[in-house]
């Protein structure tokens, strides 16, 4: 399937600090033929590589986008997917792919920090 075959949604929003981002959704993947979308911000999603797979789960889940790349349905390259945005206006586009999926709330979230200070303590 080609994203084109598939419904859109696009979502705009605005960032004010240009940076790194990550999405997550609620999603309601039913079984392994209901249980993926094409994903890209600022432009139309590409197959196979900017396919989001979500582990089959009953009921809505919060998952964090993902992006198949040179992986599987079962192993994505991109995962979490990290998007560089800059401050300003965007556009969140999502494509079908499978029937039967569902997509509930969609959070896009500053990348979190790498923990700092660690230290390794050998017992």
């Amino acid at each position: 399937m080609v994203p084109s075959d598939g419904g859109q949604a696009i979502y705009s929003f605005q960032i004010e600090k240009a940076g790194e981002y990550i999405l997550s959704a609620d999603v309601n993947a039913p079984d392994n033929g209901a249980n993926s979308f094409f994903i890209n911000i600022d432009a139309e999603p590409v197959s196979p590589t900017m396919i989001w797979d979500v582990a089959p789960a009953t009921g809505f889940v919060n998952v964090p986008v993902s992006w198949r790349g040179a992986g599987t349905d079962g192993n994505n390259e991109f995962s979490p997917k990290v998007f560089t945005l800059t401050a300003g206006a965007h556009q969140l586009i999502i494509r079908g792919r499978e029937a039967g999926v569902q997509l509930g709330t969609i959070t896009i979230s500053p990348r979190p920090a790498p923990p700092s200070n660690l230290r390794i303590v050998l017992q």
